[in-house]
């Protein structure tokens, strides 16, 4: 018997093939540098991207319905509060503006006593109400009789600056008629006269300047020495942001020999000028405030 030279082949053995040595693991590739980052897909040559999808008329109202239907509704229930804002630009549009008098009647004229204030060419004519309280709530209730004249300023007639204010808008259920008397006065331009009656005498003014301030801007009070009348309003109509300052100086009858203003503005007893009533989210936050300080709260 010859001796298998195979030292690995067991007696008996002898021709049995031993198995395949096992194969070492084989090191995997290297990972993305971004863990669970799926690498993007690479475009065969020759084949384009397929375009991104626009959105349709359709699904961008879908998409925004409920912030368009908000956009609507206010503009809405705006043009039905405010709309003798938008009827008044309109009617001003379609008539033709009228003029006033560039002097008065004459001395034998018979004039009401009641003062009023008449600007024909943006259809204004209102009774004057002369507060005695510069007091924001005061000024509101005078404002629903008419314009109001600011205490201590001057008067019709006299040197120094007569102030006058008056509504652009108001709330529909603010009380008053007067709550849009003032909305076109932005249409008043240098130049332009009117008239106001005052104890049975009628003046005659014209525009020298028309100017958006501030609310705070209490400068437009302070009394010169010329004969002269500010009107004011809030603009633009429907708000109370700015303040549309108008002034005038007196053409007739003539300012010389005037009496001179006993009043003074230049301390009005205010740190803004007069603006429309407290809109009606300012009405709840009050009450609401009313309410929790009623039970003890802060």
């Amino acid at each position: 018997m010859v001796a298998s030279t195979n030292p690995l082949e067991m007696p008996g053995q002898r021709g049995i093939v031993p198995p395949a040595p096992i194969p070492t693991a084989v090191a995997a590739p290297p990972m993305p540098a971004t863990v669970g980052a799926i690498p993007e897909p690479r475009a065969l040559p020759g084949v384009q991207a397929a375009p991104k999808k626009r959105m349709t008329l359709k699904e961008f109202l879908r998409k925004f319905r409920p912030l368009i239907t908000g956009v609507i509704t206010f503009v809405l229930l705006f043009l039905v509060f405010k709309s003798p804002i938008l009827i008044s630009q309109l009617s001003y549009l379609t008539d033709k503006p009228k003029t006033a008098p560039t002097e008065t009647n004459g001395a034998n004229a018979a004039v009401p006593a009641n003062p009023v204030i008449s600007i024909p060419k943006i259809n204004v004519n209102a009774p004057i109400v002369f507060a005695k309280d510069n007091a924001e709530a005061a000024i509101q209730k005078d404002l629903e009789g008419g314009v109001v004249h600011y205490a201590h300023t001057a008067l019709p007639g006299e040197r120094g600056n007569a102030v006058i204010f008056g509504h652009s808008s108001n709330d529909w259920w603010e009380p008053g008629n007067y709550k849009f008397v003032f909305v076109l006065l932005d249409k008043l331009q240098v130049g332009d006269t009117y008239t106001v009656n005052y104890n049975s005498r009628q003046y005659v003014y014209r525009v020298t300047e028309s100017k958006v301030v501030e609310p705070t801007d209490l400068s437009v009070l302070r009394q010169g020495k010329d004969n002269e009348l500010t009107l004011i309003t809030c603009t633009p109509p429907g708000t109370s942001w700015k303040r549309l300052v108008v002034r005038s100086v007196q053409i007739s009858p003539s300012p010389d020999g005037s009496a001179v203003a006993s009043g003074d503005a230049d301390d009005p007893g205010g740190a803004t000028l007069p603006g429309n009533s407290p809109s009606w989210s300012k009405q709840i936050s009050d009450w609401w405030k009313g309410v929790t300080n009623s039970f003890g709260g802060n």
